[in-house]
Formats: structure tokens, sequence, C-alpha cells
């Protein structure tokens, strides 16, 4: 069988998308060349055998964001584009968004090379300014000339329908994540060294920023007394250096920590960042997870829960966030709650942590959601189909 060039554009490597490379590496009818843009976190360098069976390369950016570029930086960037895409038969980019997704965008129209392009977008930006709307219409533009595209779940699909994107053109391409219970736990005697001995445990597992909704989850905690009274909030997460409003989740991981100290005394556990290698050890204490994604803004996917589904984790989860009609069946493995109504998260924690047996259930569907959702196989299958049929 012939094998075909496959060029992968991304933003970067993450730990969480090691399970993509490997997919794609395991499929003997490709060659595969990698660009990252961004430079390598120093917690999350790509694995000796990814980097020695990829042709990789990295433009070095300090991130994706236009700011993130210097001149030097976005000449080799324009370099490289041009490069990969010259010598492959198809371009996989990321996510139309950024800027590195538009140039191989024009250059494969240009080279008349087919280019796929995976999203996890589902709702406009609220409120944008009139560049960003401007520089959005480009995002259209791109969703819907592309050859495949390629929306990770429901969400995803429904949006680019409303676009007009042409269903011909659109696979569903998972995305894929650790499977967390199958990773060794290599701290054992976590849960006496957090104090956790005889509670159940809340967990929230993320960065620390408005979006995200953690003071909505303390208030809810508030609320929700003789949930309480026998459970502890475990909060994993903090301020990132990484990201561009770092000053402000500083500030706000100040005030989740004053509010939490005043108003839940001794109920609220928080670890500060958790390396990516560590998490599951931090998983596993878990006897539901939470992701309360507030309403500003939406979460594109919500990553964290594919692995708490993993886990085998009952879910709330609020409805900003992307991934949640496709890993979080309403009433059968956890809740789905409108954003920032605080009574309503409050109501389902109570009535989750009140109900061992209900969380039993909601346990063993959650394995079952994430084992539906979670097909490596069909990854390289659907880049494979994209590469050998026009789509449109």
């Amino acid at each position: 069988m012939q094998t075909k060039h496959v060029g992968i554009i991304w933003p970067g490597f993450r730990k969480y998308n090691e399970q993509f490379y490997r997919a794609v590496l395991e499929d003997q009818r490709f060659k595969t060349s990698v660009l990252w843009i961004r430079r390598f976190r120093h917690d999350e360098i790509p694995p000796k055998e990814v980097i020695e069976s990829l042709s990789c390369k990295v433009v070095g950016a300090e991130s994706i964001r236009i700011s993130g570029y210097s001149v030097k930086t976005f000449l080799i960037m324009l370099y490289m584009i041009w490069k990969i895409v010259r010598e492959c038969d198809g371009i996989l980019t990321s996510t139309q968004a950024p800027l590195h997704s538009k140039v191989a965008f024009v250059l494969a129209k240009f080279y008349r090379k087919k280019i796929f392009v995976k999203t996890e977008q589902w709702r406009d930006l609220d409120n944008p300014s009139f560049f960003m709307r401007q520089y959005k219409k480009l995002d259209v533009s791109i969703i819907r000339n592309c050859d495949i595209l390629l929306p990770h779940g429901t969400n995803q699909l429904q949006y680019a329908a409303g676009k007009g994107v042409n269903p011909g053109i659109m696979r569903v391409m998972p995305l894929l994540s650790d499977d967390l219970r199958r990773l060794p736990i290599d701290k054992p005697r976590l849960k006496e060294t957090l104090g956790l001995q005889g509670k159940k445990v809340i967990l929230y597992f993320g960065r620390l920023t408005r979006q995200k909704g953690l003071q909505d989850l303390l208030l809810a905690c508030i609320l929700a007394k003789k949930a309480m009274e026998e459970s502890v909030l475990l909060v994993c997460g903090g301020a990132d250096r990484n990201f561009s409003d770092f000053s402000d989740t500083a500030s706000y991981e100040e005030e989740c920590h004053r509010l939490a100290e005043s108003l839940l005394p001794g109920k609220v556990i928080f670890t500060g960042p958790i390396a990516p290698s560590d998490k599951h050890n931090y998983f596993q204490l878990a006897d539901l997870f939470i992701h309360p994604h507030g309403n500003r803004g939406t979460d594109g996917w919500g990553l964290v829960i594919n692995e708490a589904a993993s886990m085998s984790l009952p879910i709330i989860v609020s409805d900003r966030v992307g991934c949640a009609p496709d890993l979080v069946l309403n009433g059968q493995n956890g809740y789905i709650v409108p954003a920032g109504d605080i009574r309503a998260l409050a109501r389902r924690i109570e009535e989750l942590m009140a109900d061992d047996n209900k969380r039993m259930h909601f346990a063993v569907q959650s394995r079952l959601a994430f084992e539906r959702y979670h097909q490596p196989k069909t990854v390289p299958q659907v880049i494979w189909e994209a590469l050998n049929g026009s789509g449109k």
C-alpha cells in the first residue's frame, strides 16, 4: 500500500495530546511530519520515541497569539509552513483560529494540497472587539472552504453546520486523552498526606481563572451544607505563567483562597498546579468530579472530562463545556447544569454526595461513556480517508 505524507501543524506539544501522535505513528500508511509552533514547556517534553519516529520541527514562538511572535519567529514560521506544505500530500492543522492555521490554509490552497482543520469551536466569542470580529470572519471562511473539517463532537458539529459548512466535509475525530485508569498509582499514601482519610472527595482539576468557575463551585459548596459535612473539595490547579492572563489569574486565585478560608474553613484543600504525569494520583482520590465553567465564554472541549470519565467518576459539568453532550449523559453518569446557576449546582452536589448507590451507578456509566468516545483507531482512519477522498 502506498504511504501518504501528512503534515501536522500544531500549536505545540502537550502531554494530553500524546495519544493523538501515538495513534498516527502506529499506522504504517502514513509518513508524518510535525511542525510545532510554540517552544516546549519544561514540564511537557515529547517522549523520546515520539521525537525519533516523527520528522519534527519547532518554530520556537513564545505562544500562538500574535503577540507571541517576534519578527524573527514570524518569518521562521512562514518558511517552515511553506516547506512542510510543499513536501506533504495533505496538511492537518489544529484549529482555524491561530495565525499559523491561516497561513497553512492559504499556502495549501495555493499549492493545491488538501487541508484538514480540527476544531473545538462551538460558540462565537462574547462581544469581541472590531478587530476580532473581522479576524473571526476568516475562521468561518476556513471552516467552509477546507477540504475536511474535523469537529470533536456534537457541539462542534452543530456550530459548523450553523455556519453553513457542507455536512459532506465533516468527520468527527475524537479528542484523545490519557486513559488515567491504566496508569499505575505511584503515590499510594496521598490521601493520608492530604488529610482526606474518612472524607468523601469532590475534585476540581484545572487552571484557576474567572472563566473556569471555581468561585461558583465554592459558593455552591457553601449552599450544599449537608453534603459538605462529610466531604472535602480538593482543588488541583493554580495560576499558570504560560498564559497571558497570569496576573489576573493570580489575583483570582487569592480571592478563591480567601472565600474558602472564610466560608468553608477546613473544607477546601488547594494543592497548587499538578504535573501532567502526576494527575492520575489525584483523580483516583475523588468520589465526584465537577467542572463548573462559568458563563463568561466557553470551554472549547474540556479534556479533564475525558480523564474523569476514564477514572469512572460521576461528573457535574456546566453547559458552557464543549464536550458535555458527548461525555456527560444527563442523569446517567452525571449532570449538566446551567453555567452560573449556583443553586442548581448545589442541588446536584447534595443529591450525589448523599446517594452512594447513585454515584456507583454513575461511575460505571462514566467509564462506558469514555470507552464509547475514546477510539484511538478512528483518528488515523479519518485522516487516511480525508487524504484519499475529496470530501466535497
